[in-house]
């Protein structure tokens, strides 16, 4: 184009409140364990947790770092130039104001031509390569189900990557989307057998559609 948890609730160590000479047996026995099985369980619980992030990437808690796909946001930051710039050179302040309007009114434009293409596909929803589209889809009624890379950097587990999968069969998901800057095979790891369609989308602009 040119524009994603689970409670882990702790219950240990709240089954039985009894007597302080119970409490400190318990604590005793406790000393005596050995630790082994903490980083399996650790591990476990990683990848699990990192499962459940595959299917839920448009649902971030933080702030979206991909705030140039929202034209929204676009329109927002030209009338801050334009009086930013009028500001500081008053004498091209008319010149500053009616380029940004102008930019406004392209922006319109594109909006526009982008609601008529993807006019068919409202509702539609789709698996994207990193969760970066939000803004996006958010504006044109497109759902991201979820997306192979939770970030920019991480990369997903196999547990990651199987939800990811389940995900697809259980919305009938019929497109995916690659990236021009990520190797695409996970994602052909995903559309194996499915039918999924795998297309490309470019946060980044380098390309159009």
């Amino acid at each position: 184009f040119g524009g994603e948890d689970a409670d882990h609730g702790d219950d240990a160590g709240h089954d039985d409140h009894g007597g302080a000479d119970e409490a400190d047996h318990e604590h005793e026995d406790d000393g005596d364990h050995d630790h082994a099985g903490a980083t399996g369980a650790d591990e476990t619980q990683a990848d699990e947790t990192q499962a459940e992030e595959a299917g839920h990437d448009h649902a971030h808690t933080g702030v979206d770092p991909h705030v140039w796909l929202s034209t929204g946001n676009a329109r927002a930051w030209l009338g801050v130039f334009a009086e930013t710039l009028a500001a500081r050179d008053p004498e091209n302040a008319a010149a500053y104001r009616a380029n940004a309007q102008d930019a406004v009114a392209e922006l319109d434009a594109l909006d526009a031509r982008i609601a008529a293409r993807l006019a068919a596909h409202q509702g539609a929803e789709i698996v994207t390569f990193h969760a970066a589209f939000g803004y996006f889809t958010e504006a044109f009624g497109i759902e991201v189900v979820g997306s192979v890379r939770p970030g920019d950097a991480s990369a997903p587990s196999a547990a990651a990557l199987d939800a990811l999968r389940d995900l697809v069969a259980e919305h009938g998901v019929e497109c995916a989307f690659a990236e021009p800057a990520y190797d695409p095979g996970l994602l052909d790891t995903i559309a194996g057998g499915t039918g999924l369609r795998i297309g490309t989308l470019d946060a980044t602009g380098s390309t159009q559609v």
